[in-house]
């Protein structure tokens, strides 16, 4: 659901022609990547130091809903391509000259990424049984390697932007 949001708020400044927020996103793109690159480290630090778990129950706790939600809010929204993808397909789409039509647009936004997440996170779990813990230890070492490596180059273009 973070995921989804994040694409709907894009959605919503792309499609509603917020010019003066998609500017300043677009103009700040190189500060956004820094701070998601750092976030993408600190996120394959804690998936390396994450402990293996088999208890299913333990993983659905309600109070890491909120967190999940935010982490994945927040990672989102610091991709700045997102705004950029957005407001390329909707002018593509002509979508500014036609009122009323961009709000059931970034409703099929919302709904469209809110399905696509629940479809492959119930895709997910229903093989999270099937793993023992040293399949998902190396799951959680490679996601971390991806994790990291997609941080040194977001690090890396956000330097060569910034300087």
């Amino acid at each position: 659901m973070g995921a989804a949001t994040a694409d709907a708020i894009y959605g919503s400044i792309a499609a509603l022609g917020l010019t003066i927020i998609s500017q300043f996103l677009i103009k700040q793109a190189n500060w956004i990547n820094l701070f998601g690159a750092i976030f993408l480290l600190y996120l394959a630090y804690v998936t390396f130091r994450a402990p293996v778990s088999n208890n299913i129950e333990k993983d659905h706790d309600k109070g890491n809903y909120f967190k999940t939600f935010g982490t994945t809010l927040f990672l989102t929204l610091t991709n700045p391509l997102t705004i950029v993808s957005f407001i390329g397909i909707f002018a593509g789409m002509n979508i500014g000259s036609v009122s009323g039509s961009s709000v059931y647009l970034v409703l099929g936004v919302f709904m469209g990424s809110a399905i696509w997440w629940l479809l492959l996170s119930s895709f997910v779990g229903l093989f999270r049984k099937m793993i023992s813990s040293e399949s998902m230890k190396l799951i959680n070492t490679i996601s971390g390697l991806i994790l990291f490596g997609f941080g040194i180059y977001s690090l890396y273009k956000a330097y060569k932007g910034l300087f």
